[in-house]
């Protein structure tokens, strides 16, 4: 596949400028491990001539970083594929000796950055689905954080206190995702939030995306440079307590010994509820099997035939349901982040994922997550 043709906007209302001679882009958003709290999206640029630049950027302007394609018959205006929205925070300029050597850096920082500037004074919060709860308290502030599905129920409260600390707490109750979501790749414009519910999402097509080293047949054969497994204590838990707001706390161990411990906060409507989350997570994180982690590659290595399905996984990655085969063995896992670095001559593409072990939801019409042996019942 050439290398993609990358761009990056920014626009102080709703008119964007694209920036001349970029030479690096650097993004990283989600998160790195299943059991984090989503931090905030990032991204570096450097381009070049500043000096020749007709509208400059400053701080607080929206900015895009997109690849842009008019190469696909079928998709006439599929042209802005975004793979970054938020604002700028930081511009700093290098002078040479002479214009031709003068380099600027733009840092930026996703969506998520809104609602940790956003304080909640004695907010009520009645008894509802707690992705309703989310959208509401949200919208309180002008902030929109849509909810994708029908979730758990989140007990009434009186809330004071940071924004992103009451989303980070209803994600955790729920074992949702938090994603930065754009608009479609039809027009430059910024998206916003969604909360998703538990389970993986699916791009939609027939087959699941699959990364193979070719030792099993493979649908989609993408390549990889390499995969990291890892066993690892801090992903370990043999004991979890959920906290859940106003009742008892509720613990669920295994009985083994060293304990590993794990402590969560909740929103759960009930202590029945809240022990339903401890025993889940128990389940969930009680396995010392080496499992995926991470996944790397490279658009150089890809087919040119898989373009724009690919363009589609990477810009819509989070929570997304991908395969990877090693050495005869294949593995189902859920991308929790990237990691994208990207220069004119190619993109390097670090996907942070977790595996089917520690993603056991019931989906009664999924040939993998759908089986009862490969699913626990405790949530």
């Amino acid at each position: 596949m050439p290398s993609w043709d990358w761009r990056v906007s920014f626009a102080t209302s709703t008119t964007y400028t694209t920036l001349p001679s970029v030479q690096q882009i650097s993004i990283f958003n989600g998160r790195r491990r299943q059991i984090d709290d989503y931090g905030v999206d990032s991204l570096t640029v450097e381009s070049l001539f500043p000096s020749n630049w007709s509208v400059t950027p400053k701080l607080g302007d929206k900015i895009l970083a997109w690849v842009y394609t008019t190469a696909y018959p079928l998709y006439p205006t599929y042209n802005y594929w975004k793979m970054f929205q938020g604002r700028i925070t930081d511009v700093s300029i290098r002078y040479g000796m002479v214009p031709n050597e003068d380099v600027v850096t733009i840092t930026a920082e996703g969506l998520q950055a809104d609602l940790g500037r956003a304080q909640i004074n004695n907010y009520l919060v009645s008894t509802a689905n707690i992705g309703l709860q989310v959208l509401d308290i949200a919208a309180s502030l002008g902030i929109s954080i849509g909810p994708t599905s029908t979730m758990s129920t989140g007990v009434a409260q009186t809330y004071t206190g940071n924004l992103k600390g009451f989303v980070d707490t209803a994600v955790r109750t729920e074992q949702g995702r938090l994603r930065s979501d754009k608009t479609a790749p039809t027009e430059l414009t910024m998206g916003n939030l969604t909360f998703a519910g538990r389970g993986a999402l699916t791009t939609g097509a027939a087959v699941t995306p699959e990364w193979s080293d070719g030792t099993l047949s493979s649908d989609t054969n993408y390549k990889y440079s390499e995969v990291k497994l890892k066993s690892t204590s801090e992903d370990y838990y043999n004991s979890v307590t959920v906290q859940p707001l106003g009742f008892s706390p509720q613990t669920s161990t295994s009985g083994a010994t060293p304990v590993y411990s794990y402590l969560a906060d909740s929103y759960d409507f009930s202590t029945s509820q809240a022990l339903s989350l401890a025993q889940y997570l128990r389940f969930k994180y009680d396995t010392t099997n080496s499992t995926p982690r991470e996944l790397g590659f490279t658009i150089s290595q890809q087919s040119s035939s898989d373009a724009v399905f690919f363009l589609n996984i990477v810009s819509a990655f989070l929570g997304l349901e991908i395969n990877i085969v090693l050495r005869g063995v294949r593995y189902y896992c859920i991308i929790e982040g990237v990691n994208i670095q990207a220069t004119p001559d190619d993109t390097r593409i670090l996907f942070y994922v977790s595996s089917n072990e520690t993603n056991d939801y019931l989906i009664l019409d999924n040939a993998v997550y759908g089986k009862l042996d490969n699913n626990r019942l405790g949530f």
